[in-house]
């Protein structure tokens, strides 16, 4: 009898010790502040025309502008970059027209207040709705025709809460829409 209770403790210690080792050692697969969701879009009017983003599984995005779509994969950063994890990709190649470089972003932006959001930002670059939501898209073209373009997707929270009316918002210029 005292040998089956050995057995059967060593048994058990045994499976405990293949639990904790197997759990302590599973990634999380989640990404860590991202802005968008499976399904959500986002349209908005910048100073280079319109342009929609487009939430796939997990990190998939898909940039449309000019009527040319660009599908890309985001890398989910492992550190904090410029205080921020998120997403990107700093070396796209679109098959787009002219464009021979992409850089793409996404991130969950953190301040103590609105006025320490908007003095770090340097906000009038951004477009950005009431609550906290900014895009931004650049396109430069060098001398020779060909495009550099920088696209981000930001949420803002203050302490830790979206802002609910963020001064200077354009929410006439962005469209939010999700799949379900």
């Amino acid at each position: 009898m005292k040998r089956n209770i050995k057995y059967k403790s060593l048994a058990l210690f045994i499976c405990f010790n293949i639990f904790l080792i197997t759990g302590c050692s599973y990634r999380s697969k989640a990404i860590r502040e991202a802005v968008m969701s499976k399904d959500m879009s986002i349209t908005f009017l910048s100073d280079f025309g319109l342009i929609e983003i487009i939430a796939g599984d997990k990190n998939k995005r898909t940039y449309i502008w000019d009527s040319k779509k660009v599908k890309v994969r985001l890398i989910p950063r492992k550190e904090i970059w410029y205080g921020k994890f998120g997403l990107y990709h700093p070396a796209v190649r679109p098959p787009h027209k002219g464009v021979v470089h992409m850089v793409v972003e996404e991130a969950q932006l953190h301040y103590n207040s609105i006025n320490d959001a908007i003095k770090k930002l340097g906000i009038n670059d951004y477009i950005y709705s009431k609550d906290g939501l900014l895009l931004f898209f650049k396109r430069t073209t060098s001398g020779d025709g060909k495009s550099f373009v920088d696209i981000s997707v930001y949420q803002i929270y203050i302490n830790g809460k979206k802002p609910s009316n963020l001064p200077g918002s354009q929410d006439s210029k962005i469209k939010i829409h999700i799949n379900k």
